[in-house]
C-alpha cells in the first residue's frame, strides 16, 4: 500500500484575464490566481490468487482531489474558460476550478418552478421562465478517480485489462442537446400527447419582480 496526502497553495498562476476590447484586445497572459489543492492518493497492489500454473496480479489506483480558487486579478471576479450559449465553464474566485454556470428557471420561495401565465407573452406562455443570470450548478472536476488493473498469467501467457472509474463532475452533452433540439432523439417522438410542466403559474413585473399565484 503506497498512501499520499497534499495541501498545497499555488500562486501567480497565469491565466487569461479579460480586458475591455476598447484597445483593439480582449484578453490579457497574466500572473493573476491563486488556487489551493488538498487530496489524497492511493495504490494498494496485491496478489489475490497464485498456483503453480496461473496468477492473478491487482493493480488498484484511487484518487480524492479538492480544488479551490482562491484570489483572481483586481477587479475580475470571474473568468470563461470555454461553453456554449447558456452554459460555460468558469474560474471563479471561492469556487472550484472549472465551475459549471448554466441558463436556470425562475423559482419561487419553495423552490417551485415558475411556469409564465402572461398570455400576451405568446413566445413564451405556458413555458418556465428563464432568470437573467446563470448559476453555478456544479464542477467539472470528479469525487474522485479510480483504476484497476488486472493481469492473469497462465503458463507463461499473460493477459492484462483496465477498469477506469470517475464517479461526478459535471459534463454537458451537446450532441444530445442539439438532436432533440432538432426532434431527433426517443424523447420527442411524440408531438401529439400535451405536455404540462410541473410548476405554479406566474410572472415577471415590469420591475423584474416576480408576481406569482401559487396555483399549478
Amino acid at each position: 500500500i503506497d498512501f499520499t496526502w497534499y495541501s498545497n497553495k499555488n500562486e501567480d498562476l497565469i491565466v487569461s484575464v479579460p480586458l475591455s476590447g476598447s484597445g483593439g484586445y480582449v484578453q490579457k497572459a497574466l500572473n493573476a490566481a491563486s488556487m489551493e489543492n488538498k487530496g489524497i492518493e492511493m495504490l494498494v497492489t496485491g496478489v489475490p490468487i497464485k498456483s503453480k500454473v496461473w496468477e492473478w496480479d491487482v493493480t488498484v489506483n484511487f484518487t480524492k482531489h479538492k480544488n479551490k480558487v482562491i484570489e483572481l486579478a483586481a477587479g475580475v471576479d470571474n473568468i470563461t474558460l470555454g461553453g456554449f450559449t447558456g452554459i460555460d465553464v468558469r474560474v471563479v474566485a471561492g469556487q472550484p476550478y472549472g465551475s459549471v454556470y448554466s441558463s436556470v428557471y425562475v423559482k419561487d420561495s419553495l423552490g417551485r418552478v415558475i411556469i409564465n401565465d402572461d398570455t400576451n407573452d405568446v413566445d413564451n406562455y405556458g413555458k418556465p421562465i428563464l432568470a437573467n443570470d446563470q448559476e453555478a450548478i456544479g464542477s467539472i472536476q470528479p469525487d474522485w478517480t479510480m483504476g484497476i488493473t488486472n493481469m492473469f498469467k497462465y503458463k507463461g501467457i499473460s493477459f492484462s485489462f483496465l477498469i477506469d472509474i470517475k464517479k461526478g463532475g459535471l459534463m454537458w452533452d451537446g450532441t444530445r442537446a442539439r438532436l432533440a433540439r432538432l426532434g431527433m432523439t426517443q424523447g420527442t417522438e411524440d408531438r401529439e400527447t400535451e405536455v404540462v410542466l410541473e410548476g405554479v403559474k406566474g410572472h415577471l413585473d415590469a420591475n423584474g419582480d416576480l408576481v406569482s399565484s401559487g396555483s399549478k
